[in-house]
């Protein structure tokens, strides 16, 4: 699930994705209406969506997680309707994150976690990516085969060039070369 470019912004409903920046704002297309427009930094807030987080009892969760529990139990637990109690919302975000933190999570984020995760699904966003796994896997694989490298390399090296640094700036100082 990539969120990158998903941002919700202050003073304005639904989602939007970011088509452009610019200095003063930025460029998004409203998942709502499908109209693209220049939204200001001066007078409104943008928010990842990537970067949100949900308060738990123990650590806080990533919204993608979330997003994606939601999405694997879909058909036995659907989503509340927006309509429904507070009571309701509770015990479906419960299901999903059953250590959420009731005292932070407010009603209100419930409904809009849940309003944000039917325009995501709409619009297909809802996919697990492939590619950070994989990319993952190499970042931890390229600094071990950079060290086999260095150590294969050191041990290449002759005894004569291994010869530590101090011997080497005395015998430069006294003009002599030690071999």
């Amino acid at each position: 699930m990539n969120l990158k470019e998903i941002v919700s912004i202050s003073g304005m409903s639904g989602l939007h994705k970011i088509v452009s920046q610019r200095g003063d704002g930025l460029i998004v297309h409203s998942f709502d209406d499908g109209k693209s427009r220049f939204v200001p930094n001066r007078t409104h807030i943008f928010t990842p969506l990537e970067g949100i987080t949900l308060y738990t009892q123990t650590d806080n969760i990533e919204l993608t997680k979330v997003l994606a529990e939601m999405k694997s139990q879909k058909d036995k637990n659907p989503p509340v309707e927006g309509k429904a109690s507070g009571e309701k919302h509770q015990e479906y975000l419960r299901s999903i994150v059953p250590d959420f933190d009731e005292e932070k999570v407010y009603v209100s984020d419930i409904k809009k976690l849940i309003k944000w995760y039917h325009i995501l699904e709409a619009q297909g966003l809802l996919v697990e990516d492939e590619a950070p796994a994989a990319e993952e896997a190499k970042a931890e694989k390229a600094p071990a085969k950079k060290k086999a490298a260095k150590e294969e390399a050191a041990a290449e090296e002759p005894a004569a060039e291994k010869k530590p640094a101090k011997a080497k700036a005395k015998s430069a100082k006294k003009g002599g070369a030690d071999e």
